[in-house]
């Protein structure tokens, strides 16, 4: 089912690197290399979030104190039923979105599958020539080129020809399709609108270039371009008479000089901070020789609370320990079991265990730093921590008459 933290972070991942490809790359005319970019940026997207690097923090502590085990049994807890309408809510929104932007490619591919039933049909080697019985402008998709002959420029054809080779020789129609997926998936994005529109028109330089290539008139080919602009061409395909027309006259004069190339480099410091924001995991350094047991757990970020009321000492046995509100002697207990919902997605896998959850409690009282030290699964891992978020504020423990900093560590059992 739908990650909805892990799409988000998909989301900001694009977001990061689309935004530095138009401060340093867009109006370069290494198109190759931009189109690399931005392929490589909307896979990266997705492949960031799923790493966890480690970034080893300082720990005071010598050895935590756990507390007794709290158990969360048997079927769904109460809550359960409205957690899952909302999700329910969620999912029908975001299929719904998603089904009409798939709808849109849907009608842009029946509308191809129409002009080939009415076209006139010339295979030249591996591509296959379509003429159009309707005005749909030129375009091409996979090894198909659809050509209309241009009105006023008769024995212009050539042209047109070699733009459109240039879109199948790239194999732009992949990254039509490639774009079309991340639209439907992401449509609430408008980063991956403007993804997909910077990747045509990458596109469409890049085809425009290879024309030029081949010896054409440059001012000829700008007034063609001119002449042919049109929007009447499916959505998937890539099209002489895209309406980008501004843009491509730019870049047909543009050159770029050899040592731009480098500025992809600028972009390195983003990588980095994209790394940052949805990668890194902040693990004590006396975490690193503790076994984690699970992978689960490693992919859970520590959620740190306000640090202005950490001391540079965090205990492990003051005193006096740190005690949960309540008169009856199993109150943290009694208080985990009405306030913990068992994962409707872990429930229904069939996925039990105990998740380890190490925390300080502040000389305030206040719940601090809860973090997952072992888990079996990243949805339970998830559940235990929007629990701390909840927890209310303890009795501190003390030293010598002076509240402290005191860590602790809590496992919560689940079981179906």
């Amino acid at each position: 089912m739908l990650d909805l933290p892990y799409i988000v972070e998909v989301q900001i991942g694009l977001a990061v690197l689309w935004t530095g490809y138009r401060a340093f790359l867009s109006g370069q005319s290494f198109f190759a290399r931009n189109r690399a970019f931005l392929l490589g940026s909307s896979v990266a997207a997705w492949i960031f979030p799923l790493l966890s690097i480690p970034v080893w923090t300082p720990e005071t502590s010598v050895q935590d104190v756990t507390l007794g085990a709290a158990a969360v049994a048997d079927a769904l807890p109460s809550g359960a039923e409205t957690d899952g309408l909302r999700k329910l809510a969620l999912y029908i929104l975001w299929f719904a979105g998603a089904g009409f932007v798939l709808g849109r490619f849907v009608r842009s591919g029946v509308k191809l599958w129409r002009t080939v039933r009415r076209a006139e049909v010339e295979r030249h080697g591996n591509i296959r020539f379509f003429r159009p019985s309707v005005p749909v402008g030129s375009f091409s998709f996979f090894h198909r080129i659809w050509i209309e002959e241009p009105a006023g420029d008769r024995g212009r054809l050539s042209e047109i020809i070699a733009h459109e080779r240039g879109h199948v020789s790239s194999g732009h129609s992949w990254d039509r399709l490639w774009a079309a997926a991340l639209c439907a998936v992401l449509w609430w994005s408008p980063f991956v609108w403007m993804w997909s529109r910077s990747l045509r028109e990458v596109h469409e330089y890049q085809a425009d270039r290879a024309a030029l290539d081949r010896g054409f008139d440059s001012r000829q080919y700008i007034i063609l371009m001119l002449r042919q602009s049109t929007d009447l061409h499916p959505e998937l395909v890539s099209g002489f008479g895209h309406s980008l027309i501004k843009k491509r006259l730019v870049m047909i004069s543009r050159f770029s000089p050899r040592r731009a190339k480098f500025r992809i480099l600028l972009s390195l410091p983003l990588v980095a901070l994209l790394m940052a924001l949805v990668s890194f995991t902040a693990v004590p350094a006396s975490g690193a020789d503790r076994p984690s047991g699970s992978g689960a757990a490693d992919s859970v970020r520590s959620v740190a609370g306000p640090g202005s009321e950490r001391s540079d000492r965090v205990y492990e046995r003051p005193e006096v320990m740190p005690e949960f509100p309540g008169d009856a002697p199993n109150a943290l207990m009694l208080w985990i079991a009405g306030h913990l919902k068992y994962p409707a997605e872990a429930a229904e896998k069939g996925i039990s265990g105990t998740v380890v959850c190490r925390f300080v409690v502040s000389k305030t009282g206040r719940v601090l730093q809860p973090e997952i030290i072992e888990s079996p699964d990243r949805s339970l891992s998830e559940e235990v921590l929007r629990l701390f978020g909840l927890m209310p504020n303890w009795k501190p423990g003390s030293q010598d008459g002076v509240p402290v900093d005191v860590s602790l560590v809590l496992p919560v059992r689940f079981s179906l």
